[in-house]
């Protein structure tokens, strides 16, 4: 997380392309849709299966 901050402090995330919607061929969801929707973007189990 250290290096995100300091990557955006210095401008190296402020670049805007359209590649995922090229290669995907659909928009990407926003943070905001995922958490609206986070029922239909689980990925495997939500709790540990370690003993």
């Amino acid at each position: 997380m250290v290096t995100f901050g300091r990557a955006i402090r210095l401008g190296q995330m402020s670049t805007f392309t359209d590649d995922f919607e090229k290669l995907v061929g659909k928009k990407p969801l926003t943070v905001k849709e995922i958490f609206e929707h986070m029922e239909e973007h689980l990925i495997g189990s939500r709790t540990s299966t370690e003993d």
